[in-house]
């Protein structure tokens, strides 16, 4: 399964500009196969959102004057919901200049269109000066996201060697710009988390689940990471505990966070592990980790945005220090709490949080 968030196709650039490739993960975002789009020659034109097909229509023509074009529509999913899509073509051109192919991408946008829509909402009733925050935050992920999935998506398709073979150096290299570029991603997504969660609008989706299962999913999505600083992950979980109602994902982004935390700040062959234990209306969740530690003037410094403390091995850790802060947004939201413990530089450190379920 590829791990884009892009899907890149090809389509004829003539007529109801029909697509003749399209990758794999389309079935991930879109819920259609890559033969159920290249089936019909109208499925793509056919399935855009009748208010914005004739503006398609229109503005695709673009691409024969600049050979690139970018747009945004809606496009209904094989649920039979429309998905907002960003679509990015580049024109191909025989050698004696007529059009060839136009190949692409389209990336899911319509979270960032959900919070375009929760942030123009809070602008309505905010002070000018969180206004004009909110509209920097939005048009930066926009101006960034665009390059960025395109960089993301024509990388992996160079990694998968689908136009030609790579040599090691190559590989290499293309492999960092799509690791790189997903890095910048999920910052993005971290900003725009934050953006959403200081709206009135936020609420959870609470539902049932296990969170056994959520925990052991975070385990093994971290175990490359832990791995390669030589540390040992555990789980300690109360045995009593089978599913609790939260919002999951949001419940996932705070253990990720916190455990993403303790891998990066804990030396090779440390310790991390993870304790869950029941309370009185809820359960209480530690990430436990043997790392630099924390001493006791910065720890008022942690839950702040854009802060970062001192540490020996600073330099091996990059970030911005919104990790924390937005772990305690988000517990807020749960209605939940959220502190550290340490004992001081060089004994580790221990971050827990409780929430209601």
């Amino acid at each position: 399964m590829s791990v884009s968030s892009s899907i890149i196709y090809t389509r004829k650039p003539h007529a109801n500009y029909n697509i003749s490739f399209i990758s794999n993960n389309v079935s991930q975002y879109l819920g259609y196969k890559p033969d159920e789009f290249m089936s019909e020659p109208d499925f793509w034109l056919d399935h855009v959102h009748s208010e914005d097909r004739t503006r398609i229509l229109s503005e695709i023509q673009r691409i024969f004057k600049k050979d690139c074009y970018t747009y945004e529509y809606r496009f209904r999913s094989k649920s039979g919901k429309y998905r907002w899509v960003l679509d990015d073509m580049r024109l191909l051109r025989d050698k004696k200049g007529n059009p060839k192919d136009i190949i692409g991408y389209l990336a899911d946008i319509t979270h960032r269109k959900q919070i375009e829509e929760l942030l123009h909402q809070s602008q309505l009733q905010a002070e000018a000066a969180n206004r004009s925050k909110s509209e920097f935050l939005a048009n930066m992920s926009h101006e960034l996201r665009s390059p960025l999935n395109s960089i993301i998506g024509f990388s992996e398709v160079l990694i998968g060697q689908d136009f030609g073979p790579l040599n090691k150096k190559q590989k290499r290299y293309v492999e960092h710009i799509f690791a790189s570029g997903k890095e910048l991603i999920s910052l993005i997504d971290a900003i725009l988390d934050i953006v959403v969660l200081d709206t009135d609008d936020y609420k959870p989706n609470i539902s049932s689940f296990s969170l056994k299962n959520t925990i052991k999913n975070l385990l093994v999505l971290t175990r490359e990471k832990a791995s390669g600083r030589g540390l040992e992950v555990s789980l300690e979980m109360d045995k009593n505990i089978k599913k609790i109602n939260s919002d999951e994902q949001r419940l996932t982004q705070i253990i990720y966070s916190l455990l993403s935390n303790a891998i990066k700040f804990t030396s090779q062959g440390g310790k991390v592990f993870i304790r869950v234990k029941k309370t009185g209306s809820g359960v209480e969740i530690s990430v436990h980790d043997t790392g630099i530690g924390i001493a006791k003037k910065d720890m008022d410094k942690l839950f702040q945005s854009f802060s970062k403390i001192g540490s020996p091995i600073k330099k091996e850790n990059k970030g911005i220090g919104l990790g924390s802060m937005l772990a305690k947004r988000l517990t807020k939201s749960l209605g939940g709490k959220i502190w550290v413990e340490s004992e001081g530089q060089g004994k580790g450190s221990v971050f827990k949080f409780s929430i209601p379920c």
